[in-house]
């Protein structure tokens, strides 16, 4: 498609469980386009810029929600996504696997510009988010409210919110692995903030150039115990406190972890009942 159907919308609303709809190279402004159940959304030729979701600011770009079967996104961008929350891309109760896309340009008035999990299951993949943004509130590219997320080999670039300029991580288990968080901006967590009952590893990351009031790559608060290891934090800045790691009312690891060349604030900080933990740091 084009071809057989002469929209995305109109082939997802052709498809059924198990069917790929596979969308041919050019530009597609679209929004609101709602995945079914088991049905894999895939861009011709494997290259996410030859295939583009332009929302045009008039609406939520992809939503997959209420699903008895797993869906995929692949090989495609998402752009100029607009939405209270998750304005490129919105799950809740489903699974949901993200390969290879890069969602650039979207906002959200509240949480989660480019992509929020309400509930269900994210996996994001070789994926980019480039300057999505969540307006005052948080999250500037991921919001996990709640349900299961993991990210691997993604890079996260001049994304912004209030709280975590690029990643808000508030349920589950979550994994981010290899990932690169580069130039986001927010006042607290400039990259990321983890809260409540999360308990997230950040696996061989790389921090570099983000920078927030409070936790120039990270800010930990409220009662989440977040482990950092074998990741580098590299020029990250904070204007009032923390340009490494800064831990509110929480417990913190960071293990094997380089934390250099911070251009303002010092490399972590903790208020109130929190501690770091730091093992074989430099």
């Amino acid at each position: 498609m084009p071809g057989d159907q002469p929209t995305i919308a109109a082939g997802l609303a052709a498809a059924s469980a198990g069917d790929e709809v596979l969308v041919a190279c050019g530009t597609y402004y679209e929004h609101n386009l709602v995945l079914p159940s088991g049905v894999t959304l895939r861009g011709d030729g494997g290259d996410p810029s030859c295939v583009v979701i332009d929302a045009e600011g008039a609406g939520r770009a992809l939503l997959v929600s209420g699903l008895a079967q797993a869906v995929a996104v692949e090989a495609l961008t998402v752009q100029g996504g607009a939405a209270e929350n998750g304005a490129g891309l919105f799950v809740d109760d489903a699974q949901c696997a993200v390969t290879n896309c890069r969602f650039q340009d979207n906002t959200a008035t509240v949480r989660g510009g480019a992509i929020v999990i309400g509930t269900g299951d994210l996996s994001v993949t070789d994926c980019y988010f480039f300057q999505n943004s969540a307006g005052s509130y948080d999250g500037g590219a991921i919001n996990v409210v709640e349900g299961g997320f993991s990210a691997t080999n993604c890079v996260f670039e001049a994304n912004s919110a209030d709280y975590g300029g690029a990643l808000v991580l508030a349920s589950g288990t979550p994994t981010v692995q290899d990932c690169r968080f580069i130039d986001n901006v927010a006042g607290y967590g400039g990259a990321v903030v983890t809260l409540l009952a999360t308990t997230p590893t950040f696996l061989g990351c790389l921090f570099k150039g983000n920078s927030a009031q409070y936790g120039g790559a990270g800010y930990q608060m409220l009662g989440s115990i977040t482990t950092y290891d074998h990741c580098t934090f590299v020029e990250n800045a904070a204007s009032v406190q923390s340009a490494g790691v800064h831990s509110f009312v929480t417990n913190t690891i960071l293990r094997n972890c380089i934390i250099a060349f911070s251009t303002e604030g010092a490399a972590t900080g903790c208020e109130l009942t929190s501690s770091i933990t730091l093992l074989c740091c430099d």
